[in-house]
């Protein structure tokens, strides 16, 4: 067994190596929190996790004998020897979750939880810290997602890429979005960009027409249609209906 390993029993071991770490600004609570949860039922400890195990009462000793508190016959070998395995089994599986929990979180972190009587507690305590800036880092990134401008001149392969960093940073923190909506906020995003108003009003004037949604095959329908118009409306309206084959390139993959 590595020293990364937490045995449970002689057949039952949590690899701590397989858990994700705690971000230290609770960026990935969600995931975090679904992992080891997870990890801790699998293992038969979820009544620790949530405090309702309760730990074996602490003996007395009295004229060279134990008892349990407010009794008077002290316990036979058997029953001491009985119940010194229940406190052995109690605590061996309350130190394997403190483990679990200090050895996926920060340093920082870790000085904040330390010191709590149960894993319950702890627990308790990280949830405490972290819990609300998961949600909060998440509409962070979904407003930088919805805000997120593109200047003409500026690289539209830059632009593209860094929404698709904030999307994969999103399904990383357990909050990914639909293809639709990340192509819906591509869409609405350019359309907002003078360069790229022309275009998307000739695809959107193909959506209606057609009565089909904008895909990545739309690009070439408005180019159709562009064609088709050219020889009737003169060069003035060809030219706004006329699809950029670089700019094809460009958004084809991602409308």
């Amino acid at each position: 067994m590595g020293p990364a390993d937490i045995s449970t029993d002689s057949t039952s071991t949590i690899k701590v190596t397989s858990l994700p770490k705690l971000a230290a600004d609770g960026s990935n609570w969600s995931t975090y929190q679904d992992h080891v949860v997870n990890a801790i039922k699998a293992k038969g400890l979820r009544r620790h996790l949530l405090g309702t195990v309760h730990k074996p009462e602490d003996l007395e000793e009295r004229n060279r004998g134990f008892f349990k508190p407010k009794t008077e016959s002290p316990l036979t070998d058997d029953q001491l020897e009985a119940h010194e395995n229940e406190i052995d089994a109690y605590e061996q599986k309350e130190a394997m979750l403190h483990e679990i929990i200090y050895g996926t979180v920060n340093r920082s972190t870790f000085v904040q939880i330390k010191g709590a009587a149960t894993a319950a507690n702890v627990w308790k305590k990280l949830q405490s810290i972290h819990a609300n800036k998961g949600s909060m880092f998440e509409m962070d990134l979904i407003t930088q997602l919805q805000t997120i401008r593109y200047s003409d001149g500026n690289s539209m392969r830059t632009h593209l890429t860094k929404m698709t960093e904030l999307r994969d940073h999103l399904a990383e923190i357990g909050a990914p979005i639909t293809d639709a909506s990340f192509n819906s906020y591509i869409r609405t995003l350019l359309s907002l960009t003078p360069h790229y108003q022309p275009l998307f009003a000739t695809l959107s004037t193909t959506a209606r027409e057609t009565g089909k949604p904008i895909t990545s095959t739309s690009p070439r329908l408005a180019s159709q249609r562009g064609s088709q118009q050219r020889g009737d409306r003169g060069k003035h309206q060809s030219c706004q209906c006329r699809y950029d084959r670089r700019t094809h390139q460009r958004l084809g993959f991602w409308l």
